[in-house]
């Protein structure tokens, strides 16, 4: 364990430098990472899209919520309701 440092007094281990550790990662070490963030967010986006309501604006424009029903027969149609 290193030893606790105040704002750059006081004793300091050898092991903690100035710099950052710098990490060297290969061509693909980042894609499952990249791939999970892919995911989180169109989960997110669908996931906004499911739960919103039907709300009304300005001047009287609708944003209408997705019907539900039909969302849910498209997907079956396409067989995209299964788990990957």
């Amino acid at each position: 364990m290193g030893r606790e440092r105040i704002r750059g007094s006081g004793p300091r281990d050898d092991r903690d430098g100035d710099q950052p550790a710098r990490v060297r990662l290969r061509i693909g070490d980042l894609d499952p990472l990249f791939e999970a963030t892919v995911d989180a967010t169109e989960e997110a986006v669908v996931n906004a899209l499911w739960h919103a309501e039907t709300t009304v604006g300005r001047v009287g424009r609708v944003a209408h919520a997705l019907p539900h029903d039909a969302v849910l027969e498209l997907l079956d149609g396409h067989r995209r309701l299964g788990v990957r």
